[in-house]
């Protein structure tokens, strides 16, 4: 008898011992689709999840890449987000998040060809005060934004113009999540060229680093970078993605959470636009990846898996980052400890 007894209590012990480990299996994890009909609707959606309120908000124009990645490091450091117009009328979904948040004042990222002064006439009708930054073109507007941060001996640098509209923006977005968490300004070259808008910020105090191989931002590029700057350095891996694998570890290295993971695909700009200030917000990582073939982006995926991530968000739709790629990615998530 009190062999059975032991028996049953030993039995019982092993299944109440096997309870908090179910539960943890049936906890909800933290994964989100960030997504909208289009880029202006999906960075709306992007506000939408890390943004209570905002005393400030920052506008783009979706059309083009360079004013809205330059901005993040900015935007993060005043703890507003970055939303997306069309050039000549602001959509009424931004009106809405724009009251939504409660903000105070808008700032337009970029001259009149860019955001309208419509826009800017609508805001300040709607009660807001309304300021703009913007250069020439976009390098003279990402050294404005740059300026308007402040100096403090480092900066970013990384392609931010391509003739082929599928080039040109991909290290910049990387690095602007970089810059955006880490509050350090991003400017912007030209692979073969460094725009004197660019060059006219830089000293032989000014730590710089590159991101992006030298397929993005030549030798000789990097090269006029080392005659006018002090200590320069280089984030790089053999594509894209690769470096922005490495950009992401080095935003490890610096203290952010690798556990709170963003992607965004890296075929198309107009996802990953406003991500960068997103993920400073949050003290999260951010990574590029092929969301139509993640072998086609191994480190990034090696790396979040590697994380084993507490938070995952996904920055675009189906069309962007197919449902393969969701739950692949969604695999690696785990219950927060």
């Amino acid at each position: 008898m009190r062999k059975t007894a032991t028996t049953l209590v030993v039995a019982l012990t092993l299944v109440l011992a096997a309870v908090p480990a179910a539960v943890a299996q049936d906890e909800p994890l933290d994964i989100a689709r960030l997504a909208g009909p289009g880029r202006v609707t999906t960075a709306i959606e992007v506000s939408q999840d890390t943004y209570l309120t905002a005393d400030t908000v920052f506008i783009a124009t979706g059309g083009v890449y360079a004013d809205a990645l330059a901005a993040a490091p900015l935007a993060a450091s005043m703890s507003a987000p970055v939303l997306l117009s069309e050039a000549e009328q602001l959509p009424a979904e931004v009106s809405e998040e724009i009251d939504r948040l409660g903000a105070e004042t808008a700032i337009l990222l970029g001259g009149e060809a860019a955001l309208s002064e419509a826009i800017a006439g609508e805001l300040f009708r709607d009660g807001l005060s309304v300021e703009r930054i913007g250069g020439s073109n976009r390098f003279a507007t990402a050294a404005l934004i740059a300026e308007r941060m402040g100096l403090l001996g480092e900066v970013l640098i990384a392609e931010g113009e391509h003739a082929d509209p599928s080039r040109g923006w991909q290290d910049a977005l990387s690095a602007s999540a970089l810059g955006a968490t880490h509050r350090i300004p991003l400017l912007l070259v030209n692979a073969a060229r460094l725009p004197g808008e660019t060059s006219d910020l830089l000293d032989e105090n000014m730590e710089v680093t590159i991101v992006g191989n030298e397929s993005n931002v030549s030798a000789e590029v990097a090269g006029a970078i080392d005659a006018a700057a002090g200590e320069v350095s280089r984030i790089a891996g053999d594509d894209v993605y690769a470096t922005s694998a490495a950009v992401a570890a080095r935003s490890v290295e610096l203290g952010t959470y690798e556990r709170n993971v963003y992607v965004a695909t890296g075929r198309a700009f107009p996802d990953g636009l406003v991500s960068g200030a997103a993920v400073a917000a949050t003290r999260g990582v951010f990574y590029l990846i092929d969301g139509m073939d993640l072998a086609n982006s191994p480190e990034s995926v090696q790396a979040i898996e590697a994380a084993e991530p507490e938070r995952l968000r996904i920055a675009g739709g189906v069309a962007a980052v197919d449902e393969e790629a969701e739950a692949t990615l969604s695999s690696y998530v785990v219950p927060p400890n």
